[in-house]
């Protein structure tokens, strides 16, 4: 395919379509001679014969596309916008498409809704390591909006037009959860079981949640949304603990398939723990883990 003079042409004016075309053949998906037919169509006709459920997508928007590495994480990004007509549509805003930082992010339809994040992914920001951390946030917002019952919280989310609007929403609804008479209301509705056990004994420092009350008093004390996590440390699935020193913070702790895992350690206001504060935690995990079930 490579030598004949159709694929020469479409290699030098569309070489993404032409890599389309060449993983069909690779794949078994598609034919030699029903490639060399198919290349010597004009590229607009190629595209809907490659995409019949996409509409949107066009020649235009393909050559928009940036390969930087070649790679298997780029390709799948390529295939999963081509095939993929709501994604196509979030991504029409965009000028030149960098396909290494759309690997970078989570092509999810619903965060591509969002302005925020189609900035991001136009600015080729998901390189940056913020990148992570606002999506996080996002996800952390959805969880407390489901926990709260929260109806349609999207909405909310598409109007946060930069980090700090982001965050503020946040605040905003973590301060729902630690909210006693909204809470007593939610209490009302959903009926709410004991702790689980701690999956880790603690020390005189590192101290286990053991009741809901417990855990709603921490969220409140700490100015964070920990009591949002009630179903999962009703169910077992995580432990919490209050941490008084070196700085005062809170644990979530899980067991993976063979340890102990910390899958959050937050401060006051969702805060980071310094290094000392990381230390300590580090060496009860490494006693914790070495102690035999």
């Amino acid at each position: 395919m490579r030598f004949t003079p159709y694929a020469i042409d479409l290699a030098h004016s569309n070489p993404i379509l032409l890599w389309l075309i060449a993983e069909l053949v690779s794949t078994g998906n598609m034919t030699f001679k029903e490639c060399r037919e198919l290349i010597q169509l004009k590229q607009k006709q190629i595209v809907k014969r490659l995409y019949p459920y996409n509409p949107s997508l066009s020649v235009k928007f393909i050559k928009r596309f940036q390969m930087v590495d070649y790679d298997f994480n780029e390709f799948l990004a390529l295939k999963k916008v081509t095939g993929n007509t709501a994604i196509t549509l979030h991504l029409l805003h965009c000028g030149t498409i960098n396909l290494k930082s759309l690997a970078c992010s989570e092509m999810n339809e619903e965060l591509l809704s969002c302005a925020f994040f189609k900035k991001l992914i136009r600015e080729q920001e998901t390189f940056n390591p913020l990148y992570k951390r606002i999506r996080e946030e996002f996800y952390e917002c959805l969880r407390i909006a489901e926990f709260m019952e929260k109806r349609n919280p999207w909405q909310a989310l598409k109007r946060c037009s930069d980090y700090k609007q982001l965050l503020r929403l946040h605040v905003k609804w973590a301060n729902e959860v630690t909210d006693e008479q909204k809470l007593a209301e939610f209490m009302k509705r959903k009926k709410t079981p004991d702790l689980a056990p701690p999956k880790a004994p603690g020390t005189d420092t590192i101290v286990p949640i053991t009741t809901v009350h417990e855990l709603f008093e921490e969220g409140e004390e700490l100015s964070h949304c920990v009591f949002s996590y009630l179903n999962e440390a009703s169910s077992g699935a995580l432990s919490f603990y209050k941490v008084l020193w070196p700085e005062r913070g809170t644990i979530a702790l899980s067991r993976g398939y063979d340890n102990f895992v910390v899958q959050e350690f937050k401060l006051h206001q969702n805060k980071e723990p310094g290094e000392l504060s990381w230390d300590t935690i580090s060496a009860w995990l490494k006693e914790i883990n070495s102690t035999p079930d």
